[in-house]
């Protein structure tokens, strides 16, 4: 026997697809920097040039610790008072997912690969600082 698959009109599978693809991920309220934040974040950003490392910092821009980035994730997925990530890398997607998880407010690096539109963490870069 074959399997039969229902037919659906043209029209409105091209309405389905184009609503989907249009249709842009809407992100939740984001926190605003202040410029004071702006600059502690630049000025930490600075002094990691090079390290390959990560300061996870508190919701009064205290640094609770440096880790290396290649221990950023599980060390971000593990806390739960961290209100910033600053590191020399490059902000991606499993990044961003552990920083969800654990409520992170800013990921400040070197560069980024995903996308500010599709999370609800405020991402930067060092050149926007």
């Amino acid at each position: 026997r074959r399997f039969e698959v229902p037919r659906v009109p043209r029209e409105r599978r091209f309405d389905e697809t184009r609503e989907r693809r249009f249709e842009e991920p809407r992100a939740e309220s984001k926190t605003e920097i202040t410029a004071e934040q702006k600059g502690a974040f630049r000025e930490i950003a600075e002094d990691l040039i090079g390290t390959r490392g990560a300061y996870i910092m508190d919701e009064h821009m205290k640094i609770l610790g440096k880790v290396p980035v290649s221990e950023l994730i599980p060390t971000i997925s593990n806390l739960s008072s961290v209100y910033a990530v600053v590191f020399d890398g490059t902000i991606d997607e499993n990044v961003v997912k552990a920083a969800e998880k654990s409520n992170v407010q800013f990921l400040v690096a070197m560069d980024s690969k995903a996308r500010q539109n599709e999370t609800k963490i405020n991402l930067m870069t060092i050149n926007e600082l």
